[in-house]
């Protein structure tokens, strides 16, 4: 499945680029929440608070999946 397939007058451009980058058009996420989505699965379900400029050896927590009630061996199957 690709753009061309879908999408047969679309070209790639500096502005499709842009949108995408901002969870525009196709992809509804941007990078930064993707990111968090595969530190989520890493983590073993704790969900990380991005920051720009973190703490030396610290890391903020937004949520733990598992302490919400998604049980430890769905995200081991995911990971």
């Amino acid at each position: 499945s690709s753009m061309q397939e879908h999408e047969p007058n679309t070209r790639w451009s500096a502005g499709y680029l842009a949108n995408l980058s901002i969870g525009q058009g196709q992809v509804l996420v941007t990078p930064l929440q993707m990111a968090v989505l595969a530190a989520t699965v890493a983590n073993a379900g704790k969900v990380p608070e991005p920051v720009l400029q973190p703490k030396m050896g610290a890391v903020a927590w937004r949520a733990d999946l598992v302490a919400e009630g998604l049980p430890a061996a769905q995200i081991e199957q995911i990971r």
